[in-house]
C-alpha cells in the first residue's frame, strides 16, 4: 500500500490522515503521562531543597521528552489501529512504572528491585517502543533509516549514563561529590536527548 511517496505501509501501522482528531485510546494515553508529571510536583514539595529541585527538573525533562515522542509519533500514525495500540500500551506501562519509581530514581532505597535502574531500564523501554514504530516507517528509505539509527543511539546512551548514575555515586566516597557526580550524569544524559535529539530531527 503507497502512500504516494514511496514509502510502503504496513497493515500493521496506519498511517494518519491528515484533519484526524485524537483518539480515546491517546486521551487514555496522556492520561497516564499527566499521572507521572503531578508524581513530580508531589515529589518537588516534599522535600524542597536546591539539590531535590534540580534533580525532579531533570526528570521534568526526560518525561517531557518521552511524551513529546509519544506526540509526535502519533501525528505520524493511527494510535488506534493495528499493532499501534499494543505500543501505547507497552509505552503506558512503562510510563506508570516510571512515576512509580521516581521516589527511588536517584536512591536505591532498602529492599525490592534497584530503584535508579528499574528507572533506566522503563525510560529506555518507552523510548525505544516510539523508535521502534519510526524505525518501521523509515526501513525503505535508505536516508531516513541512516537518521533513523543515529536517533535510536540516543536513548540507548542515555539509559547507560542514567544507569551509570545509579551505579557510580555508591562507589564514590563523600556526599557531595557522589550527588555532584550523579547528577552529571543525568544532566549529560538529558543535553544527548535534547541537543543531538533536537538536531536530528
Amino acid at each position: 500500500m503507497g502512500d504516494g511517496g514511496g514509502t510502503r505501509w504496513s497493515r500493521g501501522v496506519q498511517r494518519g490522515a491528515p484533519g484526524s482528531r485524537t483518539t480515546r485510546l491517546e486521551l487514555f494515553y496522556d492520561l497516564v503521562f499527566v499521572f507521572a508529571f503531578l508524581n513530580v510536583t508531589s515529589l518537588t514539595s516534599s522535600t524542597p531543597t536546591p539539590v531535590n529541585l534540580f534533580r525532579c527538573l531533570l526528570v521534568l525533562a526526560l518525561l517531557w521528552w518521552c511524551w513529546t515522542g509519544f506526540a509526535g509519533m502519533a501525528t505520524l500514525v493511527r494510535a488506534d489501529r493495528g499493532v499501534l495500540p499494543v505500543v501505547g500500551f507497552t509505552t503506558v506501562a512503562a510510563t506508570f512504572l516510571l512515576a512509580l519509581t521516581m521516589p527511588g530514581a536517584f536512591v536505591d532505597r532498602p529492599g525490592g528491585l534497584n530503584g535508579p535502574l528499574v528507572f533506566a531500564g522503563c525510560y529506555l523501554l518507552v523510548r525505544a517502543a516510539q523508535l521502534a514504530i519510526v524505525g518501521w516507517l523509515a526501513r525503505s528509505d535508505p536516508v531516513e533509516r541512516r537518521r533513523w539509527l543515529l536517533q535510536a543511539a540516543l536513548p540507548v546512551v542515555a539509559s547507560a549514563l542514567l544507569i551509570a548514575a545509579g551505579v557510580v555515586p555508591s562507589r564514590i566516597d563523600g556526599r557531595p561529590v557522589a550527588i555532584a557526580v550523579q547528577l552529571g550524569f543525568w544532566t549529560l544524559a538529558l543535553a544527548i536527548e535534547f541537543g543531538v535529539g533536537t538536531g536530528v530531527g
